[in-house]
């Protein structure tokens, strides 16, 4: 079983211990600002944030936008203990840090962890995963396990959020498939879950096969003999074509050897060419700049210098004797350079004309040495009838593939529809009340409970669904009451968790449920029922039924007077007139 026992946090003065106890659990606030209640940009109060905190301890995997995590900075060493009850003499207590491991200790007897020592954890610093399996192990929740659902999936029935009560067996409003959540209903209902599970199953297989199905082309319209037939013509077809290649007069691998090698001799021959042109351009400009000469006329400058009546100096003279002899000695120097080139390009160039030569000679010799024009191309008509025919052989055996794969899928599907439908009989059969204990027990508690609460005569059934599934539907006896109950959603809901909490009170299963906002919208009448119902049902059963509520939803009595809610039964009061008032006495976040 699973009992809350406390929950705490290693910082008391933000986060005041919350007990539990067996009977109605109150949450309750007080709140003199409305709007503040609905303010979506902060936890409020805190009354709906108590049972994401609960939630949170029995090791949820909690996702962006969950509160711890978006201000992980805010909450950053804090540490947050759930203590359990699972059986009448051991306790488990759960240990969260937030962005940190989870740890897990066992005791015979209530622990305040907070100041213990690292030594006093059985199971430290585990992953989420390793810490959820740990759990389960010590849980041993016999119902939960025997109808293959861990203890994170049989919570479904525990928790109720507001906007979560509009759809009684689903619960959550995300789309989730019906393998999620329908195997363990049944389970629960007395149906056998394996027998659920494996039905859904056989629906996706049955999807799955007549996809692949239509996926198979002609699937429908040709047989496998007929292809069979087409293959071995087709073969016959090729194997003569091959003949009539083979049987040509030469060797058609040397064909191509020379064909390829006068390819490759044209792509030489263009590129001797093209460097031939290029040393003797080089050559070319080399010669000129050989031929260049250096004159520098000294009398000439002077004759200049005399005509404007100036005088050149004799060191400036001396100086210009001096710059044509470097001149002349740089001249020297570069054309001994060049020659040297030009003997090198000279050299390569003949060269290359004497490889140029070769090459036209061995690509007359090779070009002579191919058939003519006439018989290649006959040899190459004939090779492509060869791989057209190739292809389509190919294309006929995938084809033959295709068909005996379809062949057995089709198959396949014939026993897989058999199969669904002898699982649909089974179903059925186990979903009617009178061969179904479990089913009926519940069935009945669940009536007794909505009309305990509401007056509404409802009742709970099973039937199956065109595609062969199970279906849970209530129904209430008078169709004149379908709005009252549509309006009452949240009580025929809540009732339904109570059926199968007071049904398995003995059992391996929970021992709790948090119903947020359970009586708003209600009228007072109702509202008054309900609270005597829960806990009067909580105490008989040993079960812990919590609920939050609003000072403003507490019913008025017939004579005028709001109805007194005992102090015992508030686990935790909370109002809006400061921070001392909220859940985290903090400001908002």
């Amino acid at each position: 079983m699973i009992k809350l026992s406390k929950l705490y946090c290693n910082k008391p003065d933000v986060f005041p211990d919350v007990p539990f106890h067996d009977g109605l659990n109150i949450v309750y606030a007080s709140i003199s600002n409305e709007t503040n209640e609905n303010n979506t940009h902060s936890h409020s109060v805190g009354k709906t944030t108590l049972l994401e905190v609960i939630d949170y301890l029995l090791i949820k995997d909690v996702k962006k936008g969950f509160f711890l995590k978006e201000h992980a900075k805010l909450f950053s060493g804090y540490d947050f203990y759930l203590e359990i009850k699972v059986s009448e003499q051991l306790f488990v207590t759960i240990k969260r840090i937030v962005s940190g491991k989870i740890s897990i200790a066992t005791s015979f007897e209530n622990i305040d962890y907070r100041n213990c020592s690292d030594d006093s954890w059985e199971y430290r610093d585990l992953g989420l995963n390793k810490a959820k399996s740990m759990l389960e192990q010590i849980l041993k929740l016999d119902v939960v396990a025997k109808n293959n659902a861990t203890y994170r999936q049989g919570l479904r029935y525990c928790f109720r959020r507001q906007g979560e009560y509009s759809n009684t067996f689903k619960v959550k409003a995300v789309n989730e498939s019906d393998s999620n959540w329908k195997p363990y209903l049944g389970g629960l209902l007395g149906i056998d879950s394996s027998i659920i599970s494996e039905k859904l199953s056989t629906n996706e297989r049955i999807e799955k096969l007549k996809s692949l199905i239509r996926e198979i082309k002609d699937f429908s319209n040709t047989s496998s003999q007929a292809v069979e037939a087409e293959i071995q013509i087709a073969a016959v077809r090729l194997k003569e074509l091959k003949v009539q290649v083979d049987s040509f007069d030469f060797n058609l691998s040397d064909q191509q050897d020379i064909k390829y090698l006068v390819y490759n001799l044209d792509e030489k021959i263009s590129k001797i060419t093209n460097e031939l042109y290029v040393s003797e351009h080089q050559i070319k400009s080399i010669d000129e700049s050989l031929s260049a000469k250096f004159e520098f006329d000294i009398d000439s400058i002077k004759y200049l210098f005399d005509e404007i009546s100036l005088h050149l100096p004799e060191a400036l003279v001396r100086s210009y004797d001096e710059l044509v002899e470097l001149n002349i000695k740089l001249t020297q120097d570069r054309n001994k350079r060049l020659k040297k080139t030009r003997k090198q390009l000279v050299l390569k160039k003949e060269m290359s004309n004497e490889e140029l030569i070769a090459l036209h000679y061995e690509r007359g010799i090779l070009a002579r040495q191919l058939l003519d024009e006439k018989a290649f191309e006959r040899f190459k008509y004939l090779q492509s009838r060869v791989s057209r025919e190739e292809a389509n052989l190919a294309v006929l055996n995938e084809k033959l593939e295709k068909l005996d794969i379809g062949f057995e899928l089709k198959s396949e599907l014939n026993d897989v529809v058999s199969k669904q439908q002898i699982l649909a009989n089974k179903i059925s059969s186990i979903a009617r009340q009178s061969h179904n204990e479990v089913l009926k027990a519940i069935g009945k508690r669940f009536s007794d409970l909505v009309k305990s609460a509401t007056d509404l005569d409802t009742f709970l059934y099973v039937d199956i669904n065109k595609a062969g599934n199970p279906d849970f539907h209530i129904k209430l006896h008078d169709h004149s009451s379908q709005d009252k109950g549509e309006s009452y959603r949240q009580i025929i809901s809540s009732c339904f968790d109570l059926s199968l909490l007071t049904y398995y009170a003995s059992e391996g299963y929970y021992r709790f449920a948090y119903h947020d906002g359970l009586l708003e919208s209600l009228d007072d009448r109702l509202k008054v029922k309900v609270l005597d119902l829960w806990q009067k049902e909580g105490l008989q059963n040993g079960l812990q039924l919590i609920i939050s509520l609003h000072d403003s939803d507490v019913p008025l009595l017939e004579n005028g007077t709001k109805m007194k809610i005992d102090d015992k039964l508030i686990i935790r009061k909370l109002h809006d007139r400061g921070d001392d008032g909220r859940l985290f006495k903090m400001k908002a976040f």
